[in-house]
């Protein structure tokens, strides 16, 4: 009865290795067929890997995480079968050796046998299957058995896949080189057209030969021309740059004289002013009442001449580069106060509302220069009131990017058109500019707020709607960073050697404001306009 089991063992196990498998599918039928045959709990199937190692391929009912073991020849039970080539049973397993685990407990085996399969004296495999019963002769007897025979079924197998991958290159470089073949069949298809080519080409080069041999004549003497328009060409930029220094200095000196001219020009006309008002008030009763009038009127556009001289020094001051910041904790709070102290009489008289309101989250303070600060709200609030014949003006401040602070002044006034609020930051222009213009004034109070508010590291926009009023936005940062570039003069141009040129002269601006400021305080024919000349 055993040797027929063992026949029988044996053929079916004949049956389960024939074939063409690969390696773990080889070595999965195995260790399912002696599981079944000889009631084995636990095995695991190593493949030899070089001269001194061993790695797992296939696995019965071994726990997770030992996938692709490697184990060296000589190292451990396995190791020591492999390497002598000889069955080993153990019947004392030691500790965590090939456990047996299910998903309601784990335990070792009692015996455990490791079967090296060799062909021809070479070990190509190692059986290791654990048991929780004695192990008998005839399994042994059996794993004896078919060893040889797994040994030749993975040898083959491990040929067959090596013959598969030297197939499967094989295949490769033939297509790759058929795909060669025919890109160079195609490369030599168009070698020929491109041949054909190249001699069309060649006798075309001859006839442009000839034809660039006329030309580099022509070209000869060109390049001579040109030559003398290079000179010509050096002359003329040599004499330009010179001009435009000329012109800088020009520039330079006109900024400067009006930067300085402030006590020149102011001292005779507040003389001018007081001796004007003095007539005006005609204390000794000397005067006619048409004389006193053109003592007003002689003061009143005095003032407004006044005004526009301080304007003008003052963007002249900037555009020279003489105005110097000196910078200081500014309170928000204190300075609005301030603001709408001074405006409150005005705009009652106006019958307008001035509300001023402080938006959580701004800063209590910020560090810059007050005095130009004040000058830009005042002009903007001035403006706003001026524009504004009902309804209200507000100041609003609110904080702005980087802990910055902006003043918005909103008035309800006349508004100013899209095409015409990009205008109204350019020296000497307002919206209505004629001569009899109704609101008056010179200008330069937007111009001039605009660039100081850009000297603070600031600026000034303005959003506006015509019929429902303005809204003017001074921004300034947390604090001034510096002393920046000098602002360029609105409407300049750039020379050829970079230097700002004014479209018109301010003293010819001056001439033309103090005429009609002049004219439109008389509102009479008998006062003409005053003629200035351009110094």
């Amino acid at each position: 009865e055993a040797h027929t089991w063992l026949r029988s063992c044996q053929f079916a196990f004949a049956r389960r290795i024939q074939g063409e498998q690969r390696l773990e599918r080889l070595g999965q039928h195995v260790l399912e067929f002696l599981a079944e045959a000889l009631d084995a709990k636990v095995g695991a199937l190593y493949i030899a890997e070089g001269p001194a190692a061993l790695r797992r391929f296939a696995g019965y009912a071994t726990p997770p995480g030992r996938e692709n073991e490697i184990v060296n020849k000589g190292e451990g039970l396995l190791g020591q079968a492999a390497l002598e080539n000889r069955v080993l049973h153990v019947k004392d397993v030691p500790e965590n050796y090939l456990d047996v685990s299910s998903t309601i407990g784990r335990s070792k085996p009692r015996e455990l046998i490791v079967v090296p399969a060799a062909s021809d004296g070479i070990v190509h495999a190692v059986m290791e299957l654990g048991f929780f019963r004695p192990i008998k002769q005839t399994d042994r007897e059996l794993l004896e058995r078919v060893s040889e025979a797994l040994g030749v079924a993975v040898r083959a197998s491990r040929d067959r896949t090596r013959l598969e991958d030297l197939l499967a290159e094989t295949q490769r470089q033939a297509e790759e080189l058929q795909t060669q073949q025919e890109e160079l069949r195609v490369s030599n298809e168009e070698l020929e057209i491109q041949t054909r080519a190249l001699k069309e080409t060649q006798v075309r080069l001859e006839a442009q030969q000839v034809e660039l041999e006329q030309t580099n004549s022509q070209l000869e003497e060109q390049a001579q021309l040109l030559a003398h328009q290079k000179d010509a060409l050096g002359q003329a930029q040599a004499v330009l740059a010179e001009k435009a220094e000329e012109l800088e200095r020009s520039n330079q000196y006109k900024s400067e004289f009006l930067a300085n001219m402030s006590h020149e020009l102011r001292t005779p006309l507040n003389s001018t002013l007081i001796l004007a008002k003095l007539l005006a008030d005609n204390k000794p009763g000397t005067l006619t009442e048409e004389q006193v009038k053109y003592a007003q009127t002689i003061t009143a556009a005095g003032k407004e001449l006044l005004a526009l001289i301080n304007d003008i020094l003052d963007l002249s001051k900037i555009e020279a580069g003489k105005m110097e910041v000196t910078p200081e904790p500014v309170t928000i709070a204190s300075t609005v106060e301030t603001l709408a102290q001074v405006f409150a009489p005005l705009a009652k008289e106006k019958g307008l509302t001035l509300t001023t309101t402080i938006e959580s989250g701004t800063p209590a303070q910020i560090t810059t220069d007050p005095q130009p600060v004040g000058q830009i709200l005042r002009n903007l609030l001035s403006n706003a009131l001026k524009f504004t014949e009902q309804g209200e003006v507000t100041i609003r401040v609110s904080a702005a990017a980087h802990g910055g602070v902006a003043f918005t002044v909103r008035d309800s006034g006349i508004g100013i058109p899209a095409h015409q609020q990009s205008l109204i930051f350019e020296a000497f222009r307002q919206a209505d500019g004629s001569t009899h213009r109704k609101y008056g004034g010179t200008g330069l109070g937007l111009s001039i707020s605009r660039d100081l508010a850009r000297m603070l590291g600031g600026d000034v926009t303005v959003e506006s709607t015509p019929g429902k009023g303005s809204a003017f936005t001074l921004t300034l940062p947390a604090a001034f960073a510096g002393q920046n570039e000098r602002v360029k003069p609105r409407g300049a141009t750039s020379g050829t050697a970079g230097v700002a040129v004014a479209p018109v002269p301010i003293a010819q601006r001056v001439a033309e404001e103090s005429a009609a400021a002049a004219y439109s305080a008389a509102h009479t024919d008998a006062l003409k306009p005053i003629t200035m000349e351009d110094d």
